[in-house]
């Protein structure tokens, strides 16, 4: 019974939190980089450096700088297919 209640904390503690905690194991799953660039923030939301790519998010939305200026709202699948 103990090693079940073990075995049950350890499976939940791998269940990501947020969108963020989610796209982070996405990416660690897929040997990603994804770290937050300091001091850049977009309409006050952290940039982070996705791969080759720049991603913000805001309310579980992904929005991607394709050309340093414009951000646009991408799915999860495409921004880990980009930042390859």
């Amino acid at each position: 019974m103990l090693q079940l209640l073990a075995e049950a904390v350890r499976s939940a503690s791998q269940i990501p939190q947020g969108f963020r905690e989610l796209i982070q194991k996405r990416c660690e799953e897929r040997g990603i980089l994804f770290v937050p660039l300091p001091n850049r923030y977009r309409q006050g939301k952290q940039i982070y450096r996705c791969g080759k790519i720049q991603i913000y998010i805001d309310r579980s939305v992904v929005f991607l700088s394709e050309n340093g200026n414009t951000w646009l709202p991408k799915s999860l699948a495409a921004v880990l297919d980009m930042a390859m």
